[in-house]
């Protein structure tokens, strides 16, 4: 838009020199169409009157001079005209071709400025479009790079469920008065005593003005004295009201940590004895610890048959939109659209299906980790993905006893090698969402 006013103030000042140079060669012209008029009368004059002196005879040597010196006048004077309108054809040629190199110039000032523009606008959607591009690119590649080390974060951070470390203290912080504690200084009478007067007591109306000023000065003092009581008295109530809230929140907390602690000690008590609810509830809590990614489903439902010693887990899995299509996006600037550069089918069926091997192992970890042997021997897992009405597909499902879990080598290894050694039924094509029947399908204790 600067470009465009300036180039509008540009052509409007051409306008304005060009309008100028035309009035002032419009004058020129009128001027010396003026001198040549008079010019002419003058030279009609001489020669009435010598026609006059010619036709009346005699003429005196005089009257010729004077003629004479009149006719070099003339022709001096034609010879200025002729001079003058030669400089005038000169003026106007030099005028007409510096008003034109003016106008190329100028013209050649707004074509640059245009294109200068154009550049800059070309340049900044390019800079965007590149910025998005990458921004894009940097997105897919941590996503990818997220769920190809689902297995691998597990193992690196492995979970320990420990209800003792879940106790809770009590811990409020130290009463804070808040400045409450700290008495104000109350007001002093020589504070408060008028200055000493200037002149001597002695003299007239000085004892009086004197006694007046102290009685003025004590009453001033024993407002103020009455002020601080005042506000001392309110400094106290406020520093009560503080200690009995402190007091209040600090038998809430206490009671809500010995509500938590309690708690705790009848699930632990309860997940020893093996009921089925307390060994839910200590699985979910397991399970609720570890950290997926936003796009993951978390649902889950649990039963716990104290007979076999077994955890039944039914977990919901990412449907197989969590893996990006797109490998790398590019701005394109001629069609001034992002450009993707898409996945292989081969690839994203890969993934995906470790990302389904993935998850079911996460769940294995977690929980043989955090349930105590004599709770839990057996883990059966299904996974289903959500689909198209009511329908839940199942793509995997396992049963792993403590000891075959400890007899594998879990790390160094890959996770569909480690389902291959479980004996996991998994779906041929995960990507295409191809069902399996489960194990045991999962009917919830009524």
């Amino acid at each position: 838009m600067a470009g465009v006013a300036s180039n509008r103030g540009g052509s409007g000042a051409a306008a304005q020199r060009a309008l100028q140079q035309r009035q002032a060669q419009q004058q020129e012209r009128a001027r010396l169409q003026r001198v040549r008029q008079d010019q002419d009368r003058l030279l009609h004059q001489q020669r009435q009157a010598q026609q006059r002196r010619v036709g009346s005879g005699a003429q005196p040597r005089v009257t010729r001079t004077v003629v004479q010196r009149q006719s070099v006048q003339q022709q001096r004077s034609v010879e200025m005209r002729r001079q003058q309108s030669q400089r005038l054809r000169i003026w106007r040629r030099t005028a007409a071709k510096r008003a034109a190199r003016q106008v190329e110039t100028e013209l050649a000032i707004r074509d640059r400025e245009r294109r200068l523009s154009e550049w800059e606008a070309q340049q900044t959607r390019v800079d965007r479009g590149n910025r998005e591009a990458e921004s894009r690119t940097a997105a897919v590649t941590e996503r990818v790079a997220v769920l190809d080390s689902l297995w691998a974060a597990a193992l690196a951070h492995p979970l320990r469920v420990d209800l003792d470390a879940l106790r809770r203290r009590v811990d409020i912080g130290p009463f804070d008065p808040g400045g409450l504690d700290v008495a104000a200084r109350p007001p002093r009478r020589e504070d408060f005593e008028p200055r000493n007067p200037l002149l001597p007591l002695w003299m007239p109306g000085q004892r009086a003005a004197w006694d007046k000023a102290r009685a003025a000065a004590e009453e001033t003092y024993r407002r103020a004295l009455a002020a601080h009581e005042a506000a001392e008295r309110d400094r106290l109530r406020a520093l009560v009201a503080k200690k009995k809230e402190y007091v209040h929140r600090q038998a809430v907390a206490i009671t809500e940590v010995e509500a938590h602690n309690s708690a705790l000690s009848r699930l632990d008590a309860a997940v020893r004895a093996r009921r089925p609810d307390a060994v839910e509830e200590f699985a979910r809590l397991a399970l609720s610890r570890r950290s997926w990614p936003p796009v993951f489903p978390v649902a889950t439902r649990l039963r716990y048959r104290p007979e076999y010693v077994q955890l039944d887990v039914e977990r919901e899995l990412p449907g197989p939109a969590v893996v990006p299509v797109t490998r790398r996006f590019r701005y394109l600037p001629d069609r001034d659209a992002i450009g993707r550069q898409p996945v292989p089918e081969a690839e994203l069926r890969a993934r995906y299906a470790g990302v389904v091997a993935q998850t079911a192992l996460c769940v294995l970890l977690d929980l043989f980790g955090a349930l105590a042997p004599e709770a839990v021997d057996v883990i059966a897992f299904n996974g289903w993905v959500a689909a198209a009405g009511e329908a839940r597909p199942h793509l995997i499902s396992l049963a792993v006893s403590r000891a075959e879990w400890g007899a594998l080598a879990i790390t160094d290894r890959d996770p569909m090698e480690l389902l291959q050694d479980l004996d996991a039924i998994v779906s041929p094509d995960p990507y295409t969402v191809v069902p399996i029947r489960p194990l045991a399908p999962f009917e919830p204790a009524a």
